[in-house]
C-alpha cells in the first residue's frame, strides 16, 4: 500500500471531482467550483483520533476510518438532499446581507492567513510568537509571494482589469519564472527545497499508472471494522454533519451576490446532497461548492459545462501524476494564488 500522504492526497481529490462533476449538471450556477470540506479536518483528525484508540493494526484501522468517513459523508448529503427536497432552503433569506458580506470579509481574512502558512509552512497566529514564527523569521519564503502579488495588482491596475484571463495566465507563470529566477540567481534547486521554497515530496513506491490508483476505494474491509469504535464516533459524526450544514447557506448566498446571480437554493442543496451521497458510496470526504475558488474562476470569465468538465478533466490528471508534480511546485505559487484572492475578498467584505 502507498503512504498515507497519497492516500489522502487522492481523498481529497476524488471528492472534489465528484463535486464537480455533480455541480456542472445539478447546479444552477453556470460558474460554481465543487471542492472537498477542508473545513472538516479536525472532525476527520479527531475520528483518527477514536479509532486509532480502539484498534492498533493498520489494516483495521484505516478500515474502520473509511467507513467512518464515507458514512458521514452519507449522511451529509442525505441531510441536503432532504434539506431541499422539503423546499428548506428559504430559511437562508433570514440571513441579512450584510451578514453574508461580512461573512466574505472573515474569509477573506482567513485565505489571507492561509497563504501565509502555506508559504512558509508555520501555523500562524495573531500573537507576537505567532508573528514572529510566521513573517519575521520566514520572511525569505514570503519575500517572492509578496513579489508576485504586487507584481500582479500594478498589471491588472495597468490593465484596468480588460482582460479577464491575467490572473490565471499568472498564476501559471509564476512557477517557470520562479525556476528562471533560481538559475539567474545561481541558487541550487536542492538548496531551495532545503530552504523551504518548495513542497516537500509525497512518498511513494509505485508509478503513476498502477493498481494503487484504486486505494482510497479498497481500504474497507467489512471483518476489520471495529463496530465499537464506530459506536464511539457517533457524536463526532453527528457534529461533522451539522457542521457541514453551516457552510451551504453561507457560501451560495455569498456566491450569488459576488456573481450577481439569484440562486436557487433548493436545488442547490439537491445537487450537494447528490455530490456529497456519491462521494460517501465510495468511502470519500464530504465536499461543497467553495466561495472562494469559485469567485477566481468567474473574474476568469469561466463558465459553461465545457468550462466545469474540463476542470473535472484536470483534477483527474492530477489525481493521477499529483504525487509525482507537487514536488516541483514552489510554495510561491499557491501562496501568491490565496494572496490574492483572501486580499480580492477582504476588500469586497469591507468595501
Amino acid at each position: 500500500m502507498q503512504g498515507k500522504e497519497v492516500l489522502g492526497f487522492r481523498m481529497f481529490l476524488f471528492s472534489t471531482m465528484i463535486a464537480q462533476l455533480v455541480i456542472t449538471f445539478a447546479s444552477k450556477f453556470d460558474n460554481g467550483i465543487g471542492l472537498q470540506m477542508v473545513e472538516n479536518v479536525p472532525f476527520c483528525l479527531e475520528l483518527a483520533r477514536i479509532v486509532m484508540s480502539e484498534q492498533s493494526d493498520e489494516s483495521g484501522t484505516t478500515s474502520t476510518l473509511f467507513f467512518l468517513f464515507g458514512v458521514s459523508s452519507v449522511l451529509v448529503g442525505l441531510v441536503f438532499y432532504l434539506l431541499g427536497r422539503l423546499e428548506m432552503g428559504r430559511i437562508v433569506y433570514f440571513f441579512p446581507s450584510h451578514v453574508l458580506v461580512g461573512c466574505i470579509g472573515g474569509i477573506g481574512v482567513f485565505i489571507t492567513i492561509t497563504a501565509i502558512e502555506v508559504a512558509t509552512n508555520t501555523t500562524f497566529s495573531f500573537t507576537p510568537q505567532g508573528f514572529n514564527d510566521s513573517i519575521v523569521s520566514q520572511f525569505n519564503l514570503l519575500l517572492p509571494v509578496f513579489a508576485f502579488e504586487i507584481f500582479l495588482r500594478l498589471m491588472m491596475h495597468a490593465t484596468k482589469g480588460k482582460y479577464s484571463l491575467l490572473p490565471p495566465v499568472f498564476y501559471c507563470l509564476i512557477t517557470p519564472v520562479f525556476y528562471f529566477s533560481l538559475y539567474a540567481l545561481g541558487v541550487d534547486i536542492d538548496d531551495a527545497e532545503d530552504a523551504g521554497y518548495f513542497f516537500p515530496p509525497i512518498k511513494s513506491t509505485e508509478s503513476a499508472f498502477s493498481w494503487s490508483l484504486l486505494d482510497i476505494f479498497t481500504e474497507i474491509h467489512f471483518w476489520n471494522i471495529s463496530w465499537k469504535a464506530v459506536f464511539k464516533a457517533i457524536p463526532t459524526m453527528t457534529s461533522l454533519t451539522a457542521f457541514s450544514l453551516i457552510h451551504v447557506p453561507i457560501n451560495i448566498p455569498a456566491f450569488a451576490i459576488s456573481t450577481n446571480t439569484e440562486p436557487d437554493m433548493n436545488a442547490e442543496l439537491i445537487a450537494h446532497g447528490y455530490s456529497n451521497f456519491i462521494s460517501g458510496i465510495f468511502g470519500g470526504l464530504q465536499n461543497y461548492m467553495t466561495y472562494s475558488n469559485g469567485v477566481i474562476y468567474s473574474k476568469s470569465n469561466g463558465r459553461g459545462k465545457c468550462s466545469s468538465l474540463a476542470i473535472v478533466a484536470l483534477t483527474g490528471f492530477i489525481f493521477i501524476y499529483g504525487p509525482l508534480l507537487c514536488v516541483y511546485v514552489p510554495r510561491c505559487m499557491a501562496g501568491t494564488l490565496l494572496l490574492h484572492v483572501g486580499i480580492d475578498l477582504f476588500i469586497e467584505g469591507v468595501g
